[in-house]
Order: structure tokens, then C-alpha cells, then sequence
């Protein structure tokens, strides 16, 4: 089952969000290309300003899980002033350190090695179940991740438009809610 993303909250406060045990996801901003790029400066603006504007909004997490590319701890970076004390996990389940090129044709290895697309298998391959993923972990929990994890929940959104955004995740119904 393909989840679903719905544009914007409908009569969503934050006191349900918190009752329904909502999991959200912070995508990193605009990055750089080649092996494990780094988050551009415009990139990590949008990060901050969700940090101020959206993040605030959303219940405190129980925790949060991070990728272990630059661009995902960078934008951990930028948010943990938020959230003082509290447990951080980094798993290449929410992204590695390589990274689609522009072209969509390669990837860029941590080395900068480019290979064929169709000769990379990521999180985004069938057999990693995702939501499933998503269900097991803690309610409440935080994800720094980006688009590849988007695509492997079967939210096939254009990865720029998936870049520096906030959204509630909804793993029994498999739904995506930005937050905006």
C-alpha cells in the first residue's frame, strides 16, 4: 500500500497530534552533489526557520533518529538547540552518505565514486519495509531524513519539493501530512 501525502493539516492541533502518537519527519534542505554532500546555506536557513516556525508546534519527541550523511546531522544541528537531553540515534535506515545526482541517472558514493543508478540498491528497494520501520520505533519519535526515505514509505514526491519540510507520519494509515 503507497502512502499518501496530504498538503497541509486540516483541523489538526497539536493536542490530537499528540493523542494520535504521531512520528514526524524533517527533511534536510538543498545540498551540494557528489559524495556525502553537505547541506547548501539556503538549505539550512529553511532548517532553521522550520526550527523556529513549525517544530515548535509538534509535541515533543520521545526521540529522534537521524541518517548518517552530513546532510542529515547537519540538519540534527540545526534543531537540537530544541530539544535539550534528549536520546538521538543515527541509522543508515534514513540515509547514508550517498546521494542521487542531479541527473537521477548515478549515485555519488562517500568517495565521490559515481555509479549507475540501476546498480545501487537503497532504502528505497521493496524489501525494506518502511512504515513498518516507521510503527517500530517509539511514538512521538523525530526523523532527520530526506527524500529517498520519503520514496521508500511510496510517497513519490519530486525530491526537490521534499527538501526542508516538516511532516506528520501516520504509520498505521500510512499517511504523510506536511506541516505548514
Amino acid at each position: 500500500m503507497f502512502g499518501r501525502i496530504i498538503p497541509a493539516f486540516v483541523n489538526l492541533t497539536p493536542e490530537i497530534m499528540e493523542r494520535q502518537l504521531m512520528r514526524h519527519l524533517i527533511t534536510h534542505g538543498t545540498r551540494w552533489t557528489g559524495g556525502d554532500p553537505r547541506t547548501r546555506q539556503e538549505g539550512l536557513a529553511r532548517i532553521v526557520q522550520i526550527r523556529t516556525d513549525l517544530l515548535p508546534l509538534i509535541p515533543r519527541p520521545a526521540q529522534v533518529l537521524v541518517g548518517t550523511g552530513h546532510r542529515f546531522i547537519e540538519t540534527w544541528d540545526r534543531i537540537a538547540p530544541l530539544f535539550p537531553n534528549i536520546t538521538v540515534g543515527f541509522t543508515p535506515l534514513l540515509g547514508g552518505p550517498e546521494a542521487s545526482e542531479k541527473d537521477e541517472l548515478h549515485v555519488s558514493l562517500a568517495d565521490g565514486r559515481k555509479i549507475p543508478r540501476d546498480s545501487y540498491i537503497g532504502i528505497n528497494t521493496p524489501s525494506f519495509n518502511a512504515w513498518l520501520f516507521v510503527a517500530n520505533v517509539q511514538d512521538t519519535t523525530l526523523f532527520c531524513s530526506g527524500p529517498e526515505f520519503m520514496e521508500a514509505l511510496g510517497l513519490l514526491v519530486p525530491g526537490h519539493l521534499a527538501l526542508g519540510r516538516l511532516f506528520a507520519l501516520d504509520a498505521d494509515k500510512h499517511l504523510c501530512t506536511e506541516i505548514t
